[in-house]
This record gives structure tokens, sequence and C-alpha cells, in this order.
């Protein structure tokens, strides 16, 4: 996490806004996982970055196994789908338009 930490902070001392995420799973995150996602979000939360979550629910129009290599990588069709909606939270974040 110091890395992590220190990356935040050469960010901030740059004018560069970082925001956070975690990538979506075919299923939803096991059990051995939550307590790491809970972490992240109490730490970014603490240093006060947007941390966007994609790995707790299913999420609509991922749900085809089509569109993954296995539980937990996309295939190209799948990060395509990802990608997109990954950039449409990311605008509505910034509060830019495209």
């Amino acid at each position: 996490m110091k890395f992590l930490s220190d990356f935040i902070t050469t960010c901030k001392n740059n004018n560069i806004t970082l925001i956070c995420f975690c990538s979506p799973l075919f299923s939803p995150t096991p059990k051995q996982f939550i307590n790491i996602d809970k972490m992240l979000y109490d730490f970014f939360k603490e240093k006060n970055v947007p941390f966007l979550d994609y790995s707790r629910n299913v999420i609509q129009g991922l749900e085809d196994p089509w569109l993954w290599k296995d539980g937990s990588h996309m295939n190209e069709s799948g990060a395509k789908f990802f990608t997109k909606m990954l950039l449409e939270d990311l605008i509505k974040i910034s509060g830019k338009s495209e």
C-alpha cells in the first residue's frame, strides 16, 4: 500500500486526477476477496480517490459466458463492452462531456 500511497501523492502533487477501479468478474466476488475489496474501498476513501468497484456484482450485459475467457478475464468482446461502460462512468465522475 506504500507504493500506491506514494503514487497517489505524486498524482496530487502534479495535478493529475486519479480514478481507480476493479474490473468485473464473471461471478460475484469470492468471499476470500471481500476483505480486500473493503480494504481498498476504505483506503481510497481515506485518500479521497474515486474508486469504482465492478467486481462485487454481475454487470448487466456481461452475464453472457461468451464474453469471458474465464471467470476473471473478459475476452475482446467483453473488454470492449466494459470499456464503453467504464468510459461513461469516468465521464460522469469527471463532469466532462465527450
